[in-house]
């Protein structure tokens, strides 16, 4: 058993849940989440009261998750991989299989 997660901002959520869908993947938990985009300098010039920390700005995204069997995970990871190579978009969707080592 596979734990499946994956995170991506809202406007692709419709594209992660057809993948989710096309695989198999019928039933799964879905999480609002605020994205925080902390990585660049802020630009102090542009804006007069010197106030434009990225951690300002929240991107508005979900996160998916499932349990499902390695061979649906992978075969989920390939499609949202293939989906963000030919799509190429800005904030490409990101997921992750992490193994089940035990559950009840």
């Amino acid at each position: 058993m596979k734990l499946l997660i994956v995170t991506a901002i809202r406007e692709c959520y419709k594209t992660a849940d057809a993948v989710f869908d096309r695989n198999g993947i019928k039933k799964y938990s879905l999480v609002n989440v605020n994205g925080v985009g902390n990585n660049e300098m802020p630009d102090y010039t542009g804006n007069w009261f010197g106030h434009t920390s990225m951690k300002d700005e929240f991107f508005d995204s979900v996160m998916m998750f499932c349990f499902t069997d390695d061979d649906t995970a992978r075969k989920t990871l390939a499609d949202l991989k293939a989906y963000n190579e030919t799509s190429q978009p800005e904030f490409p969707v990101r997921a992750l299989i992490l193994p089940v080592e035990e559950n009840i």
